[in-house]
């Protein structure tokens, strides 16, 4: 179920009752260069180990064939992979301080996304979100 959707500097939130604001910034802003993309949201809901997110690409922007991914803001270990024009991130340690605790910021980079080839916009980029508890 998407929580989220909108171009990269502006997503809108479809379900507003799980996260409060979700942004991506890029380390990288050239048409078709390699990026490292940071997602921060606020979940108004309670974040568990087990929790995955994922982060739903336009067909522009190509996401890496085994991606990185580098723990942020609460978290201390996740895992990452690419699945079908999505990148797959399930949080598998999430600090104590954050852990089950509602409106804690969240934070995690996704490295080596190729940004979209030309300025042409694109479709979408979008968020869903499956937790272990629902």
């Amino acid at each position: 179920m998407p929580v989220a959707e909108g171009p990269l500097d502006n997503i809108k939130m479809s379900e507003p009752g799980k996260f409060t604001e979700l942004t991506v910034e890029r380390t990288n802003e050239y048409n078709g260069q390699v990026s490292d993309y940071t997602l921060t949201f606020t979940a108004s809901i309670p974040i568990y180990d087990g929790d995955i997110f994922y982060l739903n690409l336009p067909e522009a922007i190509s996401p890496p064939r085994e991606p990185t991914c580098i723990e942020n803001q609460c978290i201390e270990a996740l895992s990452c992979n690419s699945e079908r024009g999505r990148i797959v991130i399930e949080f598998t340690n999430v600090k104590s301080n954050c852990l089950g605790v509602q409106n804690s910021e969240f934070s995690f980079t996704v490295q080596q996304i190729t940004n979209a080839p030309t300025m042409v916009e694109s479709e979408v980029i979008g968020a869903s979100w499956k937790s272990k508890l629902y």
